[in-house]
């Protein structure tokens, strides 16, 4: 009887013994099955196939896995294709779910901050942000996109200091200089922007965006021949980029290069857009310079069609209209402009129109407004 119960507690042990050796085993099966699914849905997101990446990640994530740390991984890579698949607010479901498990997510919090500022919340984004730089200050692409946040709410000294830190840890990155250069511009800083511009193409001597801004820099500085050189490399990089273009024959219009301008509005209009206004206006400007006045009114009557609410188009036309003699026409279009804009050019020039036309009162008015606006 003693040895029958023995070699039943002997069986009992055993069976329990191989229960738990079975279920571990289990475990480490469904924990490398879990491994293999997570690395072929990081595999297919970075060839850009995303739904494939998709099926993988929630695979893995219905398998029973008594591992937490293991599953927030599983919630980032979701999280993650969601962001690559421009889904951002569900990417940041699965960022959430990812901080709950492990609150010392970086990466987690690092890209719930960029899905933030895809969305335009910028103040939501800061705050990711902050939390991932206190887990790990060394990630230059949080203090990048930190100072993005700061930069799209016109926070520009504190973006500043963000791509200080970002340029501390990776001093070759001409994107780092280009917002940074900005960002001194945009608080009267031109010779530091300009600084950071030479920077910008000296580590990168093909990027059209930074001779762009290095041009736009140079024509506020009013040195239009250098400006005019860095358009014009910009534009040889990137051909058919509308905005260079205009920007170029912008330029030319302060050398008073009006031929010039009206072959490259020309070319912008046949080619890339015939739906901008600011072309026809840069046309109908140096059609102006050259005296033709028909040419001219036909461009801004066209600019004004196609941006209705764009007060220079109004006052250009008015400038051509009182040329013209037709001051009551001019008035109207002079009108028109500051109500959509009370600029002080704007105000003078009605200001002298109707001295002209004898309201000396409504030229005096004018006038006393003017003078209490800015330049």
């Amino acid at each position: 009887m003693a040895i029958f119960s023995f070699q039943y507690y002997l069986i009992k042990i055993s069976n329990f013994v191989l229960r738990k050796i079975f279920r571990f085993r289990k475990k480490e099966q469904n924990l490398e099955k879990f491994e293999d699914l997570c690395k072929k849905a990081k595999d297919y997101e970075k060839r850009g196939v995303y739904l494939v990446a998709l099926d993988y990640i929630n695979t893995a994530m219905s398998i029973d896995l008594d591992h937490s740390i293991k599953l927030s991984e599983a919630y980032y890579i979701r999280g993650s294709i969601r962001v690559s698949m421009h889904q951002y607010d569900l990417g940041i479901l699965d960022l959430n779910e990812s901080i709950k498990i492990d609150p010392k997510s970086t990466k987690s919090f690092s890209l719930r901050g960029y899905a933030f500022i895809k969305l335009d919340k910028n103040e939501d984004a800061i705050k990711t942000l902050n939390s991932a730089i206190a887990l790990k200050s060394d990630n230059e692409t949080d203090f990048y996109n930190r100072g993005l946040a700061k930069y799209v709410l016109s926070r520009y000294s504190d973006a500043i200091k963000d791509f200080d830190e970002t340029i501390k840890l990776d001093n070759q990155n001409t994107k780092y200089y280009l917002y940074r250069g900005h960002s001194k511009y945009l608080i009267d800083l031109p010779i530091e922007a300009l600084k950071d511009f030479n920077k910008a193409i000296y580590h990168d001597s093909k990027n059209s965006e930074a001779f762009y801004k290095r041009g736009c820099l140079k024509v506020e500085l009013e040195t239009y021949e250098e400006a005019l050189e860095d358009l014009d490399k910009a534009v040889s990089l990137d051909p058919l980029n509308e905005d260079y273009l205009h920007e170029k024959a912008y330029i030319k219009f302060k050398l008073e290069k009006y031929q010039e301008v009206i072959e490259d509005i020309d070319f912008v209009i046949k080619t890339i857009s015939n739906k901008d206004s600011y072309s026809f206006c840069l046309r109908g400007s140096a059609n102006y310079g050259l005296e033709r006045i028909e040419e001219a009114m036909k461009d801004f009557d066209e600019a004004i069609n196609l941006d209705p609410k764009n007060a220079r188009n109004f006052h250009n036309r008015g400038l051509v209209k009182f040329g013209l003699d037709q001051k009551e026409d001019a008035l109207k279009d002079f009108s028109i402009a500051i109500i959509l804009s009370p600029q002080k050019e704007y105000l003078e020039d009605r200001s002298s129109l109707r001295f002209e036309l004898g309201d000396y009162y409504g030229a005096i008015k004018d006038f006393n407004l003017a003078k209490e606006l800015k330049d």
